[in-house]
């Protein structure tokens, strides 16, 4: 089952965004830009409250840091994903919200600049992924 049918079963509004990167742009900043735009475009009529922000691979990282940079959120999660051929640039920000980084194995973490402001959770198996975030969410009061 994927994850918004799940959240829906537990009562929580959720929107799935599935970006499809032209592949005939090859400037990162011009990628992270478009892909920025579209995820503001597909939060900024949900809620009162800020959502909470959930990408899974580099990618998607990269959009998710570029659009908590400017946007509020409730918390951000970062799952990990297909290794990504796409190099996007980071952007930072000074977390105002908390954070959860799922991972599978060490050669992929989060990123430095969050060092000591962020949980951590090492799965296992990965079909425990959506429980390990659940808890989390009761942990942090979501």
């Amino acid at each position: 089952m994927i994850w918004k049918t799940r959240f829906s079963h537990l009562g929580y509004h959720s929107v799935d965004v599935a970006m499809d990167i032209p592949k005939e742009e090859k400037e990162p900043l011009r990628i992270l830009k478009t892909c920025y735009d579209e995820l503001h475009q597909a939060t900024s009529k949900l809620s009162f409250f800020p959502p909470l922000l959930i990408s899974r691979g580099e990618s998607a990282w990269k959009i998710a840091q570029k659009y908590v940079s400017n946007k509020p959120v409730s918390g951000l999660v970062l799952l990990p994903g297909k290794e990504d051929e796409m190099r996007l640039p980071s952007s930072q920000f000074e977390p105002q919200f908390p954070i959860l980084f799922v991972g599978m194995n060490q050669a992929t973490g989060p990123p430095e600049f969050l060092d000591g402001w962020i949980d951590q959770v090492k799965l296992d198996d990965i079909n425990n992924e959506f429980q390990e975030v659940m808890n989390w969410m009761d942990d942090i009061g979501m």
